[in-house]
């Protein structure tokens, strides 16, 4: 992969991803694979995962597919390209940026979020689960020489030494973990975070009786098909999530809360001082 991935599209290239990604299928997806060898060894390396621990599926695959679909007509879109509104994310986020911060981001993708943060603070540090989408984030983010690029196992975050960054966010990704994988890597939060450090993250909350609806027809439309992992939030409620922050040793901001368009977004507090 090589050279700047296009972020800003045409209504016209929008309409033509939206076309292709409504025709993708299996023999589709087989197809993209056939053409792309890094894209097999994702698929062999999602596949090894699921032997030791039972997912069948990755939401980040998920995510590889629907980018190489949408750039059989648009080669050079970026990973994520029309698959969210970033701004009320960046909103909730930016106040608790500076120019003197260290932040690290989990879930970064193809660098959607992190070409935002980048030029805000001093130093950023991108992870995700898929080399793929590292690579691509290399590239995205090379004009940025304060920011980079890593991959993590999605379970811990032993990359990385105690006490050591300001801010850790992820927009959209910590949602699709299962409670106590969440509870986990939400400690290994805590840690690297200094004192007076901030997480912030997004989820789809079932609170409200509409998204509640949505969120259960979607899973039996999954249960149907024996497909409950991969691109599914998981059913937590605004309250859980809290809970599950302070006992990781991460105070959940009180007051009005927060929103990143239509996820929930969870802030939580380090002890101690800066």
């Amino acid at each position: 992969m090589s050279g700047l991935r296009r972020w800003e599209l045409s209504a016209e290239e929008l309409d033509r991803i939206a076309q292709a990604r409504r025709s993708f299928g299996t023999a589709t997806a087989l197809r993209l694979v056939a053409a792309n060898p890094r894209l097999g060894l994702e698929l062999a390396r999602v596949a090894g995962s699921a032997l030791r621990t039972g997912v069948l599926s990755s939401n980040a695959l998920i995510s590889l597919l629907g980018a190489e679909r949408a750039r059989t007509v648009v080669p050079d879109a970026a990973t994520g390209v029309d698959w969210f509104d970033e701004r009320p994310f960046l909103a909730a986020l930016s106040p608790w940026l500076s120019d003197s911060g260290e932040v690290l981001e989990l879930g970064c993708g193809a660098g959607r979020i992190s070409r935002h943060v980048a030029p805000a603070v001093r130093e950023l540090v991108c992870t995700d689960v898929s080399p793929m989408m590292i690579a691509e984030a290399r590239d995205n983010l090379r004009p940025f020489t304060n920011a980079r690029a890593q991959t993590t196992d999605g379970y811990t975050l032993s990359e990385f030494p105690d006490a050591v960054y300001d801010v850790v966010f992820g927009q959209g990704v910590l949602g699709y973990l299962p409670p106590n994988q969440l509870l986990g890597l939400l400690s290994e939060v805590a840690r690297v975070l200094r004192p007076g450090g901030i997480s912030l993250f997004n989820f789809s909350c079932v609170d409200d009786p509409e998204r509640a609806g949505e969120h259960l027809a979607t899973v039996m439309r999954a249960a149907r098909r024996r497909r409950l992992h991969g691109a599914i939030d998981e059913a937590y409620t605004r309250r859980y999530l809290e809970d599950l922050h302070q006992l990781a040793g991460l105070a959940p901001e009180r007051g009005e809360p927060a929103s990143g368009g239509e996820r929930a977004v969870i802030v939580g507090h380090r002890g101690g001082e800066r």
